[in-house]
């Protein structure tokens, strides 16, 4: 097992994943329906890892591939429309460090549900990722959210960002995972499309260059995941997942000139640090 090749690979996936992210911000800040655009979005991620698969990978359909492409669609979708919905009800502030749990929900459901070993420093690493991480996404104010429906929906958030996370690693064990995600990005988006039509059915801006250029970015931070978790065990790779964090608010920093404070200074060294203990 090669420490480095994955290591690169769950590091590269999220800085590309932090600049799609980043551009999705831009993108939101319009008058575009969000889950509409999420769905063009993830149509351009599954069209764009197709030619790249068509060009440089032997790309193989058949119903297996179909059918655990579709329950990764289903869960990869559920995730993001709950997120979207949330936003409605709940301050941003509250949802993205909570969101920063998937973390510890999917490095334990690889200890408990998949048997992989771990040790008490690799506890302690993910403790640290994810204490690191929601402290810099925390804005200088940890608010505790009330029990309502917008909670509901960022627990169910997570859980479907969860149990895609772990059903991506169970299935690229068997399936090529360039395969896997083109189908599953297909499939995401038919579900989104027709939550988004049969919900709302006004019309709305879709700025299609930045929508590819974000899905540029996002297709192949879902590519890399993969071929990470083809590599090593889910409570390793997905735990690098707080450094997307660390590069989210860099590239703020470079690009909207955001200022660093103590949060940022505290969550960056400690999610480096459990980086650190998980790669050892």
């Amino acid at each position: 097992m090669n420490m480095d090749q994955w290591l690169i690979l769950a590091l590269l996936s999220n800085l590309f994943y932090a600049i799609s992210s980043s551009i999705d911000k831009y993108i939101m800040n319009g008058r575009s329906n969000p889950i509409r655009t999420n769905a063009t979005k993830m149509f351009f991620d599954g069209t764009i890892l197709l030619a790249v698969g068509l060009i440089f990978f032997n790309i193989h359909i058949d119903l297996d591939l179909l059918v655990a492409a579709s329950i990764l669609g289903l869960t990869y979708a559920g995730s993001g429309i709950a997120y979207f919905l949330s936003l409605k009800t709940t301050n941003v502030n509250v949802i993205m460090p909570l969101n920063q749990s998937a973390v510890l929900f999917v490095f334990l459901f690889a200890v408990f549900f998949l048997n992989e070993a771990v040790d008490l420093f690799d506890y302690i690493a993910v403790m640290l990722v994810f204490l690191g991480s929601y402290v810099i996404v925390s804005n200088k104010k940890l608010e505790m959210p009330r029990l309502d429906p917008g909670l509901v929906l960022i627990i169910i958030m997570v859980l479907f960002a969860s149990l895609w996370a772990i059903s991506a690693k169970v299935l690229v064990s068997t399936i090529e995972p360039i395969s896997l995600a083109i189908t599953m990005y297909y499939f995401s988006s038919v579900f989104t499309f027709a939550y988004s039509f049969l919900n709302n059915k006004e019309k709305s801006e879709i700025e299609i260059p930045k929508i590819a250029l974000t899905a540029l970015f996002g297709s192949f931070g879902t590519l890399l995941l993969y071929l990470a978790f083809a590599i090593e065990n889910a409570s390793k790779v997905y735990s690098i997942g707080g450094i997307r964090s660390v590069f989210v608010f860099f590239i703020a920093a470079i690009f909207l000139k955001e200022k660093f404070n103590l949060n940022v200074i505290i969550g960056t060294l400690m999610v480096i640090l459990g980086i650190y203990l998980i790669s050892t």
